[in-house]
């Protein structure tokens, strides 16, 4: 069975793509199959189709399992004001000649691809780190600067109460916990926040996981917290530098640092993993594999924070943040350079449209969110087919 796309270079009615999601959707709940563009994929235009106007192109159904290695990775010019339809990971999907766009379950066009300054900020500012939570995207930078958007296009800032240059964040379920300097920030809201002052003057980067808040500090070794507020020093033995980077997955918390990576189970005994030459910056999981990277476009994997292997990056640009979906990872650069993968062993180079530094990157409600210097703001879905 099959559905005819087509491309036209007509205007399109309001209701044009409600009427192919819904249809598109009957089918996709009828068999329970995936969509694939079969021509497209082998580039084939059926141009003797009078009813295409010229163009044609054909979306199938095929033996129930989609097949990611079809998932096109270039896509031809439309004409002006035309319209093509194919799938990415299942999700219905079309591209205007310009832009690759997931329509979404109400039949409009997802929000894709959209690069901003923060407004109200200076583009002095250096937005470091980004999480999602309770339906909020949170993100903080430098001079203390914290701001907060619905929806990862409108931002508004948010009072700190420091001047202090903020580096990491995330959230427990609850409320949110941002570090940096020798201060720690939580809010409950992401719009309220209460302050708390250490003598430490290089926390870098916190994360939570398993009940446990671990945040990185001066002095060989990191701070625990049950809940945000009250926290514990813990030396690691045999760690040789200030660590940078912390992340947790599958009963696991990991810790980068220069020339070192280093696991625990519990956040108070760690295991040295990796030793050598490299400087690694951050890491992250994304329910099956750890990603770490670092300085001169390093990146190394682990299933299990244990064993490491070295990935080609294709790349000497110092790597920064690092985030993940269960079938695509993102990894910021300096320069504009964004990586992204599918499978945390193959990397590929998009274009972000920025020269900025990129910073910080999480994943949200469908919805990526890469920070940077200049204020910038990056936002993408995961169905959105970079250039």
């Amino acid at each position: 069975m099959s559905l005819t796309a087509y491309i036209t270079a007509t205007p399109l009615d309001s209701g044009f793509f409600k009427d192919i999601y819904s249809s598109l959707k009957e089918f996709k709940s009828r068999f329970k199959e995936r969509f694939e563009l079969d021509h497209y994929m082998g580039g084939v235009v059926d141009d003797t189709d009078p009813t295409c106007e010229g163009y044609h192109k054909q979306l199938t159904m095929n033996g129930g399992e989609y097949d990611a290695s079809n998932i096109p990775t270039t896509i031809p010019s439309c004409p002006t004001g035309g319209i093509v339809f194919f799938s990415i990971g299942g999700e219905l999907c079309c591209y205007d000649g310009d832009t690759a766009k997931q329509i979404t379950d109400d039949g409009g066009i997802a929000t894709g691809g959209v690069v901003d300054e923060v407004s109200g900020l200076s583009t002095s500012v250096t937005i470091n780190d980004v999480c999602y939570g309770g339906g909020l995207y949170v993100a903080v930078g430098t001079s203390g600067k914290i701001i907060t958007s619905p929806d990862g296009v409108t931002w508004t800032s948010r009072t700190s109460g420091t001047t202090n240059l903020l580096q990491g964040i995330c959230y427990d379920g609850s409320k949110f916990v941002a570090c940096g300097g020798s201060i720690v920030l939580s809010s409950s809201d992401g719009i309220t926040w209460s302050p708390q002052t250490f003598s430490d003057s290089q926390l870098t980067d916190i994360c939570y996981g398993d009940s446990l808040f671990i945040m990185t500090r001066t002095g060989l070794g990191v701070y625990t917290s049950p809940d945000g507020v009250t926290w514990t020093s813990r030396d690691i033995a045999g760690l040789s530098r200030n660590p940078r980077g912390v992340c947790y997955g599958d009963g696991v918390y990991i810790l980068v640092t220069f020339a070192q990576i280093m696991s625990s189970s519990d956040g108070i005994n760690w295991t040295e993993r990796v030793n050598d030459s490299n400087n690694y910056v951050r890491c992250c999981y994304n329910e099956s594999v750890f990603v770490a990277t670092g300085e001169a476009g390093i990146i190394v994997t682990s299933p299990d924070g244990v064993t490491w292997t070295s990935r080609t990056s294709g790349t000497t640009t110092d790597l920064w943040g690092v985030c993940g979906t269960t079938s695509l990872f993102v990894i910021t650069g300096d320069s504009g350079l964004i990586l992204i993968s599918a499978d945390a062993i193959t990397w590929e180079s998009k274009s972000s449209g920025v020269t900025s530094h990129l910073r910080g990157c999480c994943y949200g409600d469908d919805l990526f969110i890469i920070s940077g210097a200049s204020a910038k703001i990056l936002s993408f879905t995961k169905y959105i087919t970079l250039p």
